[in-house]
């Protein structure tokens, strides 16, 4: 009973998770271009959202595996795991194109690392599996941890999001509305 309480809400991330890692992979070769089907793939990601946290067509029972018990997908299961598997797949293209239109050697490493990493990545869909009643231990963390470490070393020496305090100021100060007075330690009006 406790295991099935706890079932629904890590559903909100999964949810989320292709439209998500699509939006990474717009993000690196930083084109600016997002395809007219990107805001199509936003309100299916959220419909299944809503389907797997707050009814019960995606989860009601679970299995019990020596290793612990594991949610039992019903109908709502094959639709989202067919769009994730198509997002994954146009993330997959994207990387593709840039690493094909990349112009130096360095771009082009950085581009065949990201593929590689999140090559591993979809290797944690094999989670899925014991959704499916397929007795698989749910090892794909380890895929996840492999992807994180890969993705991680090529975006700090690549620089390819420069994570600085002006980052932050810049991003925050981007979505307040209102006036904004900022100062420094000695009381001088910066901003």
């Amino acid at each position: 009973a406790v295991a099935l309480v706890w079932a629904p809400p890590p559903s909100a991330g999964v949810a989320l998770t292709p439209v998500l890692v699509v939006h990474f992979a717009l993000a690196v070769p930083r084109s600016g271009r997002r395809p007219p089907w990107l805001w199509a793939a936003w309100a299916m990601a959220f419909a299944f959202l809503v389907g797997m946290v707050f009814t019960d067509a995606l989860v009601t029972e679970l299995y019990g595996y020596r290793w612990g018990f594991y949610p039992r997908f019903r109908w709502l299961g094959a639709p989202y795991l067919v769009f994730f598997g198509v997002l994954l797949f146009a993330a997959m293209r994207i990387y593709r194109r840039d690493l094909r239109t990349a112009a130096t050697d360095e771009h082009r490493l950085r581009s065949r690392r990201l593929m590689v990493g999140f090559a591993i990545a979809y290797v944690a869909a094999i989670d899925f599996a014991g959704a499916y009643g397929v007795p698989v231990y749910p090892f794909g963390y380890l895929a996840i941890l492999a992807f994180i470490a890969l993705t991680t070393d090529t975006i700090r020496p690549y620089r390819l999001v420069d994570f600085t305090p002006e980052l932050a100021a810049r991003e925050v100060f981007s979505t307040i509305a209102d006036p904004l007075l900022l100062c420094d330690l000695s009381g001088r009006v910066r901003v």
